[in-house]
């Protein structure tokens, strides 16, 4: 999880984006970290959260291979 508000993490960020593997970031959200205390997964326990939508992009980014070269 990424949290935008810190300095030191924007500069890694910027310094990932030069050699981006992923597009999806998922960011920092508090419902994610709630999500193990019900014994479920984020994506289903809170599935229109942003983290949750977030790493349901990241998953079908990583699944369907890419046409941009």
């Amino acid at each position: 999880m990424m949290s935008f508000r810190s300095h030191f993490l924007c500069q890694i960020n910027r310094l990932i984006e030069l050699d981006t593997i992923l597009i999806i970031q998922v960011p920092h959200n508090v419902r994610l970290g709630e999500a193990p205390g019900f014994g479920q997964p984020a994506v289903t326990l809170f599935p229109d959260s942003k983290g949750a939508q977030a790493y349901l992009a990241l998953a079908t980014e990583l699944l369907i291979p890419s046409t941009k070269a």
